[in-house]
């Protein structure tokens, strides 16, 4: 009698143990007529990443219960995790289920495990903030290197030919493989130097050709390599025949009916004597001088006037086209502000 007692009351304890687990919270609620929120995982594993890789994923989400469940926000505890679509106030009806994609853009400073948390804020009263875990490595980010990172070919004379030195080392103590050279201007000119001895190190040299026309340099080289790609930007100014100082003009601040003054210089590079043809502003505002006169000099001389009658206020940009008899022309940037 004793021994049968003894084993009743063994089982209601079993029983509610087993019945206040968090295992089995989830099957408790569901029995509540109220809202039941689920959500398909809890902890994600999306593996290893490469610094900056955008990976998508989405978790399934639902409402397991009886009346209607609002999903109020969807939010993360890093700017790294963000929705493909904001959530608000999203009503699921009973036994209603959807899909939410999310992306994960892997941090560049980050290094070995990272573990991210989404976290879900609904009206099931049971679990009004319900979180997942993300969890992700980043790879170690090694990349070609290239030295100079930027080819920087400042100002080019004319008639000249220009070359500068990139060097490429690669990340690991082998032969390093090029696959293939591109080069957004095909005029430009890219040779491999004289071996170092060094497999996992080649230098190139970057020749500009002879009649690049003036102005800025904007190109680049993409140089592709067994482990991955390089981009070289080429930067620098080609100076023509006809040169101008300043390139640039910046006018003091004036007020409508005020003027300001500044002076240009333009010299012709090959030190022959030319005659100035025209010097005109294409907004009409600024006004010309041609201090030298009309002669044939090596150098002229320029007296610029800016003076604004209905100009909009503001910062404003206007240039002056300076043309010759047999040197070619050139273009000179002014900026401006009207109080």
């Amino acid at each position: 009698m004793r021994f049968s007692v003894f084993y009743t009351k063994l089982q209601l304890t079993l029983l509610f143990a087993v019945s206040i687990l968090p295992g089995n919270l989830l099957s408790a609620s569901g029995n509540l007529s109220g809202p039941v929120f689920y959500v398909s995982e809890h902890n994600m594993e999306l593996g290893r990443l490469s610094p900056d890789e955008k990976r998508p994923f989405s978790l399934r989400i639902g409402n397991k219960g009886k009346e209607t469940l609002i999903i109020h926000s969807v939010s993360a505890n890093c700017a790294c995790i963000s929705p493909a679509k904001k959530w608000k106030d999203v009503e699921l009806q009973p036994g209603e289920s959807k899909q939410v994609q999310f992306y994960l853009l892997a941090e560049r400073q980050g290094r070995g495990g990272m573990a991210k948390t989404i976290m879900f804020k609904t009206s099931d009263p049971h679990r009004e903030y319900l979180p997942v875990v993300v969890r992700y490595a980043v790879k170690p980010d090694y990349r070609v290197v290239a030295l100079p990172a930027k080819l920087d070919f400042r100002r080019v004379k004319p008639e000249t030919q220009a070359a500068l030195k990139v060097t490429i080392i690669s990340p690991y103590p082998e032969p390093l493989d090029v696959n293939s050279i591109e080069c957004s201007n095909s005029s430009i000119l890219i040779q491999p130097t004289q071996s170092n001895g060094r497999p996992d190190v080649i230098s190139y040299t970057v020749e500009l050709p002879v009649h690049l026309k003036p102005g800025p340099i904007s190109e680049s080289i993409t140089i592709n390599t067994a482990i991955g790609k390089i981009d070289i930007p080429i930067e620098g100014y080609k100076i023509g025949i006809i040169e101008c100082t300043p390139s640039d003009i910046i006018f003091e601040p004036v007020r409508v009916g005020e003027s300001a003054e500044a002076c240009l210089v333009v010299k012709n590079t090959t030190g022959k004597k030319f005659r100035l043809l025209k010097a005109t502003d294409e907004t009409e505002q600024i006004q010309v001088k041609v201090e030298t006169g009309p002669e044939s000099l090596t150098t002229h001389r320029l007296r610029l006037r800016f003076k604004p009658g209905k100009a909009r206020k503001g910062l404003g940009r206007s240039s002056i086209l300076v043309v010759t008899d047999n040197f070619g022309s050139n273009m000179v940037k002014c900026t401006y502000f009207v109080h």
